[in-house]
Parts: structure tokens; sequence; C-alpha cells
């Protein structure tokens, strides 16, 4: 098979792997509209800068300009997932931000934990091993999701002492899991909360 030909083939499966309609289950609440403004205000008074913003603000501030900067995401953690690489964590929890607001996403990812196919590989890992992050890297770090409610109370009590006591910037892996069980619509950490 030609170079080009293949070259397109996987093109069209990342754009449609990347697309994804709007989601039934999506909400952009009004923490959602409130961060996002306050996100983009930084970004103008940033000129344009996103890490900037990511250290003014915290990297917990972070939402998508539009549609196509999900795209972009989708597509770099599409990437990595097909060349049997590890998305990064940064990506990983941009694209899952994606789609808990029901835009451009990679589904690979975000299918993970999804309630009606749950990852039964991973699942069966962690109770094998219990340990959620030694399965995320053999497996993949797409593909962990919370087996257990338990671990999002954990998660969310992790980042609740970073923030409040240790005054650390919260680290791209809590921020991925937080955003998964947010939209698995499991216990989560709510910034504007506390």
């Amino acid at each position: 098979m030609p170079v080009r030909f293949r070259r397109l083939c996987a093109a069209v499966v990342m754009l449609a792997a990347s697309a994804s309609p709007l989601s039934a289950n999506a909400e952009f609440s009004e923490a959602d509209k409130a961060g996002k403004n306050a996100f983009m205000s930084c970004l103008g008074e940033a000129g344009e800068s996103e890490d900037t913003c990511l250290v003014k603000l915290g990297r917990y501030a972070w939402y998508p300009r539009d549609d196509a900067t999900c795209e972009a995401v989708g597509a770099r953690v599409h990437a990595a997932i097909t060349d049997v690489n590890q998305a990064e964590w940064r990506d990983l929890f941009f694209n899952e931000r994606c789609a808990r607001l029901g835009l451009s996403n990679d589904m690979e990812a975000t299918l993970a934990g999804n309630r009606e196919t749950p990852d039964r590989d991973y699942a069966q890992c962690v109770e094998e091993i219990q340990s959620p992050s030694i399965c995320a890297e053999r497996l993949g770090r797409h593909r962990q999701y919370p087996t257990k409610p338990d671990f999002c109370y954990f998660n969310r009590d992790m980042i609740e002492l970073t923030l409040k006591r240790e005054k650390l910037p919260l680290s791209w892996k809590e921020l991925f899991e937080n955003e998964r069980c947010q939209r698995l619509q499991m216990p989560y950490f709510e910034q504007n909360r506390y």
C-alpha cells in the first residue's frame, strides 16, 4: 500500500476518532462558564500564553478556547495511543475536560470507565495487583478509571489537601483522575466549593 494512501487513511481515522457529538450527559455548568471566562480573560491579558495562565490561575483552571482546541488535543492523544505510547497526563486531562464539556475529544481515550462497556482488562489488573498507577502504565494511561467510588473520594481529598496545606501545583495525573471522576458522575474536587 502506498505511503500517501496509508497516511490519508490514518488522518481520516484520527479525525473520526477525535470527533464527538455533544453528549447528552455533557454539562457546561455555571462553574464551568465562570472558569472558562476567567481563563479566557487571563489569556487576553497574557498575550494568549496558556502556560502563563496555568501558573497564575493553577492547572485546574484550564479550559479550551473552542472546539478546535479540543480537536488538537484529541489528535495528540490519539497519535500517542495509536503509536502504542503513553499519552501525556496533561493531554489526557485536557481531553477528558473536552469530553465532559461535550466538545471534540479522542473517544478511544474517553471510553474507559464507560458504564455500558467498562474496561475489564484494566479492572482485572487493578483487582489483581491493587495498583491503579501500575495498571495504567502497563495497559495505557488513558485506560485508567475509577473501578470503585473510593478511588474518587481519595483523589478528591488528596487534591484538597494539596491545595489547602501544601500549596503545591496539582499534578496533571491528579487533574485527569478528578476530571474523569466528574465526567463519570462520581465524587470529585470542585475548586469553587472549598
